[in-house]
């Protein structure tokens, strides 16, 4: 019966962490002009505004070329990472240098979230009032005459 019970147990696999180092490099190539080729075949040229960790890109300045060659220009544009097929980066951003900036904007959002639950915590408990504790009375009973 043990064997049974074990045989019919099912161990999870552990998901294998997500690597964003993609995503990190962007997000630390805020402010660098790049070109964004989209699944669609339309090439985006703008200046990095946003990067979300889905990949999905804000730029600013933003220069659209369709596929027929007919260009447009915007003041700004979100592009939805599942849309990307391409980013291209110019030479001149040193990769290295824009994961560690990436890591280091992550962690300081990481503490001032920390930070700010912190003080909300801290202040909800200095807010809330004491409860006093409720006081039972029992009259005596009462004598019925009759």
């Amino acid at each position: 019966a043990a064997r049974m019970a074990d045989t019919m147990i099912k161990k999870r696999k552990p998901k294998p962490e997500r690597s964003q180092t993609l995503a990190l490099v962007l997000q630390g190539s805020i402010g660098q002009r790049v070109t964004v080729d989209l699944r669609n075949e339309t090439e985006i040229e703008g200046t990095i505004d946003s990067v979300r960790s889905d990949f999905s890109i804000s730029l600013v300045s933003v220069r659209l070329t369709r596929v027929n060659g007919k260009t447009t220009t915007h003041a700004q544009m979100y592009i939805p990472g599942r849309s990307i097929r391409y980013v291209r980066l110019p030479e001149s951003i040193n990769i290295c240098e824009s994961l560690d900036t990436a890591v280091l904007l992550r962690r300081q959002r990481q503490e001032n979230r920390r930070a700010a639950a912190i003080a909300r915590n801290k202040k909800s408990v200095a807010a809330a009032p004491i409860a006093k504790k409720p006081t039972l009375s029992f009259a005596p009973p009462m004598a019925v005459s009759r």
